[in-house]
Formats: C-alpha cells, sequence, structure tokens
C-alpha cells in the first residue's frame, strides 16, 4: 500500500533540465512519498516545458502539477506562485527546495517523523543539512545573533551536525518543510525580491509564529556550480535585497550599512573600478532605500559587467 506524509513539494525551475530530471526523480524514490509535487516552470526555453507536460500526466503515487508562468519571476515570484497554490491544497506542510537539490532517499520520511513527533509547542519549520561538494554547506542554516547587524545570523558548525537535531533561526529555501498554517499567519515569500534573501526575509516572519529545527541525518545534495565572483546582475539584487532587509528589521544597522556600501560605490573610480560597477551599486542602493523591487530594467538575468563594458 503506498502511503503519503502530510508534505507537499515546491520546485522552481528556470532553463535546466538535466538538473530537474534528476531533482524529479529523487522524489520519485523516495520510502515516503510526498503528497504531490508543483513544478513551477519560470518560462524556461530549453524544453522543460514539453518535458514538464509528460511528466505531469505520467502515473504516479502523488498529484503532479505543473505552473508554467509566462516569464520569469526569479525565485521569489515562482516560490510565491507554487506556495499560494499549495496553500489550496490538502497537506499540513509545504517543502520548497530548487531544482539542482536531490534529498536522500529518507528525506521526506525523516521531515514527516519530525513533525509527528514534535512536543515542543508551535513548529514553523523543520529541515535537513544541505551538502555541497561533499561537505556540509554551514550558511544554508543559521543562528540568530543579538543586535541589529545584516549578520544578525551566524552560521552553523560543523559539531552542530554531529547531533540528532538542533534549533535554528533561518533556513534558506533549499529544503526547508513549512507549517502550513505558519504561512497563512505570516504570509508566503515576498515575491517582488526576485532573487537572494527571499528565503532569509521570509524566516524572519515564520520564526515569529513558532521554532525551527534541522535534522542534519537527513539529507539534500546541492549539485551547485562554481561561484563567479565577477560583478553581474545578481550582485544588483543582492545588495538591493540585503538593505531591504535590515530596512524592515534592523533600522539601526540599516543605516550604518548604507553609509559604508554608498562610500564603497562612490569610491569605485578611485580603486581603478569603472563607472559601470558605480552605477550598478548605487543603483541597488537607491533602490533598496526607497523599496523599489521586482525586477530591474536593466539587471536583468544573463546582465553582466564585461557585456556591459
Amino acid at each position: 500500500m503506498i502511503k503519503n506524509a502530510n508534505i507537499g513539494v515546491v520546485l522552481v525551475t528556470f532553463n535546466r533540465l538535466e538538473k530537474l530530471k534528476k531533482t524529479l526523480e529523487s522524489y520519485a524514490e523516495q520510502t515516503l512519498y510526498p503528497q504531490y509535487i508543483i513544478v513551477v516552470n519560470n518560462a524556461s526555453n530549453d524544453g522543460t516545458t514539453d518535458f514538464l507536460a509528460e511528466w505531469e500526466n505520467e502515473a504516479s503515487p502523488y498529484k503532479r502539477i505543473v505552473i508554467n508562468l509566462s516569464h520569469n519571476l526569479g525565485g521569489s515570484g515562482g516560490y510565491y506562485a507554487g506556495e499560494k497554490e499549495a496553500i489550496k491544497l490538502s497537506a499540513s506542510w509545504i517543502m520548497v527546495a530548487d531544482d539542482d537539490a536531490y534529498p536522500s532517499a529518507d528525506y521526506i520520511e525523516g521531515m514527516d517523523s519530525f513533525i509527528q513527533s514534535y512536543i515542543g509547542g508551535r513548529l514553523a519549520a523543520v529541515c535537513g543539512s544541505v551538502v555541497e561538494k561533499g561537505s556540509y554547506a554551514l550558511w544554508h542554516r543559521r543562528f540568530k545573533r543579538k543586535g541589529f547587524s545584516l549578520e544578525y545570523s551566524e552560521v552553523t558548525r560543523p559539531e552542530d551536525y554531529q547531533k540528532k537535531d538542533f534549533e535554528v533561526s533561518y533556513i534558506s529555501y533549499v529544503g526547508p518543510v513549512m507549517n502550513k498554517v505558519a504561512l497563512q499567519e505570516v504570509g508566503l515569500v515576498d515575491k517582488d525580491f526576485f532573487i537572494w534573501n527571499d528565503d532569509i526575509e521570509h524566516m524572519q516572519r515564520l520564526g515569529k509564529y513558532g521554532k525551527m529545527f534541522c535534522v542534519p541525518r537527513y539529507e539534500l545534495h546541492h549539485d551547485v556550480d562554481s561561484q563567479n565572483s565577477a560583478l553581474s546582475w545578481k550582485s544588483y539584487y543582492g545588495l538591493r535585497n540585503n538593505l531591504v532587509l535590515l530596512k524592515r528589521y534592523f533600522p539601526l544597522r540599516f543605516l550604518i550599512v548604507l553609509s559604508l556600501l554608498t562610500a564603497k560605490a562612490i569610491l569605485c573610480p578611485l580603486k581603478g573600478k569603472c563607472l559601470q560597477e558605480m552605477r550598478l551599486r548605487l543603483t541597488a542602493i537607491k533602490d533598496g532605500l526607497v523599496g523599489n523591487l521586482g525586477i530591474h530594467p536593466v539587471y536583468k538575468p544573463g546582465w553582466s559587467l564585461k557585456k556591459s563594458v
């Protein structure tokens, strides 16, 4: 007899068909199936749409739902669309993850077991550990610090992953299983962040509902590419969204960081950096200051400093 956990899954994908296939296969191999998987297709043009049309109609022990967006809304917009649909469905818990995060075969079962056995009051979310390139990616799960800093969180430590479970304050959007009641109370992810820091902002709100835990024995293998330190479109959203996050929750630190980032931007030419970099930084600062969110008309996916020079 097929059993399903009281958990649904939301995945967002954009032009990573081969990784998406591997991800979906990992959910098909779970020891305990989710109730459903929602795949939000962020207007991919690499064959993903055709693949998902077939995948959605295949026989399956869980419901398969595909949401094809007309244009790329970024990770934030994609997750918002998926969560909005998931709220309507029967599962009491909603898991979100990237299209390049492969859960271990017992991940859903492990999350379900923790939820069912938890007796510590209101539980907002639970997650497993994230493994990147063979090692725990510590920054995906964080503790809260006291103070008014963007570094209000500190990354988890290797020794934490030797524990049966441990409480956390922030969980990246790589594998958290969130309480639907909590989502209904504090709201869904902020779709206007586009990318980056949307998950941290969301966890800031979820933490007001209840506690969050990591159960490290259950893993997600995050198939990330090597990070490129060059200035790109992502740099704009990282700077802007950091400021928005600080302004909302840590106003004193916001003023300090705003001053430091502005000085750094203005000094770009003096450090031998081009005017394009200064313009990106100042634009991000201005938009973070006044709260201009969404996709920027210049800094769209694919923009890079090299291409614009």
